[in-house]
């Protein structure tokens, strides 16, 4: 009978037919989607899981139970195939999605077409087994075969898939960064990283440079733009020239207390004042000890007399010497001749008086050697020293005392040394230092004259700093050699950025210097950037791009940026917060942000596109088989 043969209660009555069996399945719906979910995540096995499950709390049988399911399986995928296959492919991602989400997979080994190959054949063979409609052995197991088969193809096809996608995706970053680099999309943060490109650093060398002390502002590859800016007047001019010299100051006083920390530490700043207080200590101290020791030997032996007499006797002229060392000393002169000549004691000679004698003849041998009377000079010279040995038996204290006031001499010879080392001969220094190796005190007091000199020479020519940083010059060939041994890795840093500023803020004035083709060139450079918004609007085929761009360049040689942007440009420069200097030079924009979501989903959509590939294939070819 046709429809239109059908009475009007007829077909009334199919129709609540009908609804009535669409609300069944409507009903039913929730439940067959969340079936459809579950086969997918367990490679077509939870059908038959639920038929287990069920017939152990109930009378009726697995098969019957099972079979129940998959026609209502069967029946939703009819009436519905887009939604039940979203729903399948959903349940084939869990497994994947949770592995990667608890990072089961982390410290795997290296993914290689051979590997995708072998786990996509397990997953076939699961998938066949769980998907087959076959109720014998050797069917389930030409499923399962058919499964591993297609799963050792489908999943390897579906990873050279996307690995294609992914190296469109690698390409289309590698692009992304070669062209537009990291600039941002407002002409201020465009110039900024313009700048730092100039510097010919990378950001983690600048970041790093400000943290070390070394603002961005002080690399001399930008002096010619900074100088364009300073040109441009304004607030930023003179914010630039005030930061610049306020620099000079503050690192010219940093390399100086390096310097300090490295050649007198302790020591007062002001060297001079610092060891002629030493020196008066030592003084003090020397005359302490020589009268407590001549106080212990008012008169002194025989053999220290028949000496004393016996070198006036054959040196007349030390004789006379001595009587006027005497005479300034308001003494009573030691010696008196009788009407025949021979020399007598005045009076009975005291340790103190011998020592006199003593340092007469070592004056006079001094004396004699500069004056070109060598040979007069060598024949004192064993007197000195038998009356020196004479005295040191007789009173053991005097050579120990003598030996402190040698050592006091040398300290004193030593500051001396290092005044004089700005112009020395840098090999004879260093053998000097090997000569007094065994006594710091002296190595100090060398540093200490050295230093004294540098503070001088700072103070007079700014280039100090740049000639001691090189080493192939006297000051930087002299300080190391002064330093040998010391590792002087933060004064090299120090004494680098304080030359650096110097030589900058003595080029920002508007007065210094004049427009060259490097200042030329910085001013062009201003603001002419292309920034990440002008390639979208070409892309976009905008016509207003053109114009603009043409207006750019028209424009090279005026002021490209409004003093407030300027300002904002130059505060970065001299930032001194590593943080904030990351933060203008690091792009954070919409295209970064693109990159990274590609670069991610990349490597999220891989394992499960080839779970889901394998899955999918196999359970078509068993579905087709069950038809059959």
């Amino acid at each position: 009978m046709s429809v239109e043969n059908l009475s009007d209660q007829q077909l009334e009555a199919l129709l609540a037919q009908k609804r009535a069996v669409d609300a069944q399945m409507e009903a039913n719906m929730p439940s067959e989607r969340l079936r459809t979910v579950a086969q997918g995540a367990t490679l077509g096995h939870a059908d038959e899981v639920e038929a287990f499950v069920r017939s152990a709390f109930s009378d009726r049988q697995y098969d019957d139970i099972r079979d129940e399911i998959r026609n209502k399986l069967y029946l939703y995928k009819n009436q519905n195939p887009k939604e039940a296959l979203t729903y399948e492919i959903a349940g084939a991602l869990v497994p994947t999605v949770l592995a990667i989400a608890s990072g089961a997979g982390a410290g795997a080994a290296p993914v290689t077409l051979s590997r995708v190959a072998g786990m996509s054949a397990l997953q076939g063979a699961g998938a066949g087994l769980g998907y087959s409609e076959a109720k014998d052995p050797l069917g389930m197991t030409i499923d399962t075969g058919v499964g591993t088969a297609i799963g050792g193809v489908a999943g390897p096809a579906a990873h050279l898939a996307l690995q294609g996608t992914g190296g469109l995706a690698s390409r289309f970053i590698a692009f992304a960064r070669e062209r537009f680099g990291n600039r941002a999309s407002t002409a201020v943060q465009n110039e900024i990283q313009r700048l730092a490109a100039e510097t010919g650093k990378s950001i983690d060398e600048i970041i790093s440079d400000v943290a070390d002390g070394r603002l961005m502002a002080e690399n001399k590859t930008l002096v010619n733009t900074l100088k364009a800016y300073v040109n441009e007047g304004g607030e930023a001019a003179n914010y630039i020239v005030d930061q610049s010299q306020g620099r000079a100051r503050e690192t010219a006083g940093q390399a100086m207390g390096a310097l300090r920390q490295e050649l007198t530490p302790g020591m007062t700043p002001n060297i001079v004042r610092g060891m002629r207080q030493s020196e008066d200590a030592m003084r003090s101290q020397e005359n302490e000890l020589f009268g407590r020791v001549f106080d212990m030997y008012p008169e002194v032996n025989q053999d220290i007399a028949t000496n004393l007499v016996s070198v006036v006797q054959r040196m007349p002229d030390v004789g006379d010497y001595l009587d006027s060392v005497y005479l300034s000393r308001g003494i009573v002169p030691l010696f008196t001749r009788t009407e025949s000549g021979a020399i007598e004691f005045a009076r009975a000679p005291s340790l103190e008086d011998a020592e006199i004698v003593r340092r007469a003849i070592d004056e006079k041998v001094t004396a004699a050697y500069k004056g070109g009377q060598g040979t007069y000079g060598e024949g004192l010279k064993p007197l000195a020293q038998n009356l020196r040995d004479s005295i040191d038996s007789f009173a053991p204290e005097m050579a120990l005392t003598r030996a402190q006031s040698s050592q006091n001499f040398d300290v004193k010879r030593g500051f001396d040394l290092g005044r004089k080392a700005l112009t020395a001969n840098v090999d004879e220094m260093e053998l000097v230092i090997e000569k007094f190796a065994d006594k710091p005190e002296v190595i100090s007091a060398i540093r200490a004259g050295f230093m004294d000199s540098i503070t001088q020479k700072v103070r007079k020519q700014k280039t100090t700093f740049a000639n001691l940083i090189d080493e192939d010059r006297q000051l930087g060939a002299m300080m190391r050699t002064l330093l040998t041994g010391k590792d002087i890795t933060n004064l090299e840093r120090r004494l680098s950025v304080a030359a650096d500023t110097q030589e900058i803020a003595s080029k920002l004035p508007q007065t210094a210097g004049s427009p060259t083709q490097g200042l030329q060139r910085a001013e062009e450079r201003m603001g002419s950037g292309v920034k990440f918004s002008d390639v979208l609007r070409t892309g976009m085929s905008d016509p207003t791009v053109a114009i603009d761009l043409l207006d750019r360049l028209i424009r090279s040689k005026a002021p490209k940026f409004t003093d407030a942007q300027r300002m904002q440009i130059v505060s970065t420069l001299y930032e001194r917060d590593p943080a904030a200097v990351r933060a203008a030079l690091v792009d954070e924009t919409a295209l970064t942000n693109l990159i990274n979501q590609v670069t991610r989903l990349v490597g999220v959509i891989e394992p499960v596109a080839v779970r889901g590939a394998t899955e999918q294939a196999t359970q078509f070819v068993t579905d087709q088989r069950g038809q059959r």
